[in-house]
């Protein structure tokens, strides 16, 4: 029973997850403009794939090093392809989530880490699109600025480094000083059902804050 309620919080909330990080409508509808903002197959695609992720029981464990030289090889590749200014971006929102208090006093272990990895796996052909829709992409990075300084001032956000957490380098030279010493371990057993839903409500709380401050992810 506890492994059918596990995943009745998956499917209600994964695809309310995967719209908010590919900024598409739910259920495929149409934004003011009457258009569809991703095409329903990728999608699905993406939905597939993190469903796929999450149910795995072999990837339930997360390596913060794996995803820690992920996180700098996605910010190497913005600086190969000229898009710096969209790494830097990203790192700004990579350290808000090693930093926020949510995750540095989760009862989950590396909760941080495993949003991370997940954002990771689950983002398609982000350069390409980056450079067929950079008008929007720019101006969606702007947006994201901005409801990231209102967030970060009107909570205990700090998007700074602390002295018990990594933090992503800067994009510009993506050298990374990583201690051993401060590794968090990784997990080494199944989220609960009440602990996935709580951790669903969590990201909801803060995507909710982001669309009150017209900013879009």
């Amino acid at each position: 029973m506890q492994e059918d309620e596990r995943q009745q919080v998956i499917d209600r909330n994964l695809p309310h997850l995967v719209c908010v990080l590919l900024g598409t409508p739910i259920d495929d509808k149409k934004n003011g403009n009457d258009q569809v903002l991703v095409d329903p197959a990728i999608f699905h695609k993406c939905l597939a794939y993190a469903r796929c992720h999450i149910a795995d029981p072999n990837v339930v464990d997360c390596d913060p090093d794996e995803v820690w030289d992920t996180l700098n090889h996605f910010l190497l590749r913005f600086c190969i392809e000229n898009l710096s200014e969209f790494g830097d971006t990203f790192n700004q929102l990579a350290n808000v989530v090693l930093n926020h208090p949510i995750c540095m006093n989760h009862k989950e272990r590396n909760i941080h880490w495993r949003l991370l990895d997940f954002v990771l796996s689950v983002n398609y052909k982000a350069f390409v699109s980056i450079r067929r829709n950079l008008p929007e992409m720019e101006q969606k990075r702007r947006n994201i600025l901005e409801a990231l300084k209102m967030t970060t001032e009107s909570s205990q956000v700090d998007p700074k480094v602390t002295n018990n957490t990594k933090s992503i380098s800067n994009s510009e030279s993506v050298r990374v000083t990583h201690k051993k010493m401060q590794k968090p371990q990784s997990p080494r057993k199944k989220l609960t059902p009440e602990q996935i839903q709580r951790l669903c409500d969590e990201i909801r709380d803060l995507t909710s804050l982001k669309h009150n401050t017209n900013g879009t992810i």
